[in-house]
């Protein structure tokens, strides 16, 4: 599965879902137009952002040693930090629901 694939899969789901990928399965997300980026610490090694959709929406890929997590963020940081951080940071679920997929 794809970058695209997986990008329209978690913009299908809820917010606060968060998708689990094996890295190895799956290129870099910068092959596929993500950029590196900040986030709140979570253990990851690196984190990258998709551009925003056109709701201002965005697909946040948090890359560990062998896995991928993502998740939608209601407010893409490009299109409003504050709001990201009102919206994604504060309000964010903690505990969010985790789907582990194969490829």
């Amino acid at each position: 599965m794809p970058w695209p694939e997986i990008i329209a899969e978690i913009s299908r789901a809820p917010y606060g879902t968060e998708f689990e990928y094996a890295r190895s399965s799956l290129p870099s997300p910068t092959d596929y137009g993500a950029k590196r980026g900040l986030s709140v610490p979570r253990g990851q090694e690196a984190s990258f952002r998709f551009p925003p959709s056109s709701d201002g929406s965005g697909v946040h890929v948090l890359a560990y040693t062998t896995t991928y997590r993502v998740h939608r963020d209601r407010v893409h940081p490009d299109v409003s930090l504050l709001g990201h951080f009102f919206a994604d940071v504060v309000r964010a679920p903690r505990l969010p629901v985790r789907i582990r997929k194969t490829l």
